[in-house]
């Protein structure tokens, strides 16, 4: 895959703007073509086969710098606002409805676990007059119903969903390891770590609270297991 080269797309757009050239004709007088323009414009980079010739030809027709056509250091920084914070965590809780743990949030937002925090407090407050709500518990965060019964209800599906489907692969391994008394809590990555509690949510296992304490069956999966 060819590398791309970063560029100030929106300091080329305000230039064309204030010039009143199309994105065409920029293309056509620039001779990058439509394409490599929208890249520039909407994406913020442009192929790194270019030439050195046409990137500077690029950024005379634009009445730019090479410098301040392409360095990276003037391109939009996002916004670390609290308000910019809760507007991302909601943005991701909403295309992304399953439950998160608060460790792997922080992680993919780049976010240590106050600051994810913080943003979950300010959008629970946020999200309350919409009558919806955060929802939390040992297996992560979601955005839920603010009225308890309708979370009741969702907490009933998911119930019968499991009910009807089972457990997946992985977390049958951790429940076979649990039986043979192998695994400790300690023992797993990360990102098992939510099934390990949704297991012990079904009541299938405890964990205990001592370092390297063991994962056990409770008695009713032991059962289950001897039958």
């Amino acid at each position: 895959m060819t590398a791309t080269v970063p560029v100030n797309g929106a300091a080329l757009r305000e230039r064309l703007l204030s010039s009143r050239l199309s994105d065409r004709a920029y293309a056509d007088r620039s001779g990058l073509g439509d394409a490599a323009v929208r890249g520039m414009l909407l994406r913020n980079e442009i192929n790194g086969s270019v030439s050195i010739a046409d990137l500077r030809r690029a950024a005379l027709e634009a009445g730019m710098t090479m410098g301040a056509l392409f360095d990276p250091q003037l391109l939009d920084e996002p916004d670390d606002t609290p308000a910019d914070d809760v507007t991302v965590l909601a943005q991701v809780l909403q295309a992304q409805k399953q439950m998160h743990p608060e460790d792997r949030l922080a992680l993919a937002l780049g976010w240590d676990l106050d600051r994810l925090r913080d943003a979950i407090t300010a959008l629970d407050a946020h999200l309350l007059p919409l009558g919806l709500g955060i929802h939390r518990n040992a297996m992560g965060v979601t955005i839920r119903p603010a009225d308890q019964r309708a979370a009741l209800a969702l907490d009933r599906l998911t119930t019968y969903k499991e009910a009807d489907d089972g457990i997946d692969h992985a977390t049958a391994r951790i429940l076979y390891a649990t039986y043979r008394g192998t695994l400790s809590s300690t023992d797993l990555p990360k990102g098992h770590m939510s099934r390990l509690g949704a297991l012990s949510n079904r009541g299938a296992i405890t964990v205990g609270s001592g370092v390297g304490e063991r994962v056990r069956l409770t008695d009713d999966a032991a059962y289950a297991f001897d039958i």
